[in-house]
């Protein structure tokens, strides 16, 4: 049964824009003023803000009242029965109208705001450049494996997501916040590398099995070229630059990765676009976006995969006896 005390509307019962309504019945000494529901406002209903249960509402409940677990907020989208979805307030079909691209999407779902077409650009440039990056790494071969055993395409795209760790694509939100936490603290690289290096902490975002001083990665270097040609600043990439330098005379492997670039330079997206004050800009770091751009694009390179295995075919793989060694 449908709790009255429960705030979300009932299974198949429309509520028009908000639960203002529903509240002020429920409590008559609250007014939608008290509420403060943007709903009421002179804003239209592309730009209305749903509002959240104020914590005074608690007080009006009677001790007997039914639980409130049955509640869980969000924010970041509207679909009401028979009304037009909108993502973070704005309506689908402006999206579509104004030819705005999955960047844009994320920008509203993710970030709740819109941000500059720079920035949803180098979102959807990070999206493409990690989508895949052959058979070979071990996400790819959890799941080319999987599909091999007959297993569904959920089943494969997951048994590859969960190698993303701090081994595998999963050090961007590491990589971005020792970054962030060095250079705003104006550690020198030799200061943040040797002080990495005393807490037996292996720097995020440094270092790569196959590529080289001399061979870099062309994913970063795309990435830095759109970042240092749209970004009005780029000094956490300048940073992680220099951070480079210092470990290359280390050794010949030590260079910036994927995971390094897309950590610093979204650290100067999110502080350059000035759209965010710097508590959302360390929550962001915190909760772990970033992290979420490299899972978004793996995702479609493991699909990929999944349907390339099937289409092929291919049988149940078992590795080559030859290539294990047994040991005491």
């Amino acid at each position: 049964m449908h709790s009255p005390y429960f705030l979300g509307p009932p299974p198949n019962k429309r509520l028009d824009g908000c639960n203002c309504n529903r509240i002020t019945s429920l409590f008559p000494s609250v007014s939608i003023t008290d509420i403060g529901c943007n709903s009421h406002s002179e804003f239209g209903a592309g730009n209305r803000d749903y509002p959240s249960i104020p914590d005074f509402i608690f007080r009006f409940l009677p001790s007997s009242s039914p639980d409130f677990s049955q509640f869980f907020p969000f924010q970041i989208s509207t679909s009401s029965s028979g009304e037009e979805p909108c993502y973070a307030g704005v309506p689908m079909s402006s999206i579509v109208e104004q030819g705005l691209g999955v960047g844009d999407v994320i920008s509203l779902l993710w970030f709740k705001r819109s941000l500059p077409r720079y920035c949803t650009k180098f979102i959807e440039i990070c999206i493409m450049l990690c989508a895949d990056h052959g058979p070979c790494v071990s996400g790819a071969h959890n799941t080319i494996v999987t599909a091999r055993a007959g297993k569904d395409l959920v089943s494969s795209l997951v048994s590859g997501l969960l190698t993303i760790g701090p081994r595998f694509g999963g050090a961007i939100d590491d990589a971005a916040r020792f970054f962030k936490d060095a250079y705003d603290r104006g550690l020198t690289p030799y200061e943040f590398v040797e002080g990495m290096k005393k807490k037996g902490i292996r720097v995020p975002g440094i270092g790569h099995r196959i590529k080289r001083g001399d061979n870099r990665d062309k994913r970063v270097e795309l990435l830095q070229l759109f970042a240092r040609t749209n970004f009005p600043s780029v000094k956490y990439m300048e940073y992680a630059v220099q951070v480079e330098t210092y470990t290359l005379s280390k050794a010949n492997n030590l260079v910036l990765n994927v995971d390094g670039a897309i950590g610093s330079l979204f650290l100067d997206l999110l502080a350059g676009s000035g759209m965010f004050t710097k508590q959302e800009i360390d929550e962001i770091v915190e909760i772990g976006y970033l992290n979420g751009l490299f899972v978004l694009a793996r995702s479609i390179g493991l699909i990929g995969h999944t349907f390339d295995q099937k289409r092929l075919k291919q049988p149940l793989y078992r590795h080559p006896w030859e290539d294990v060694l047994y040991t005491k």
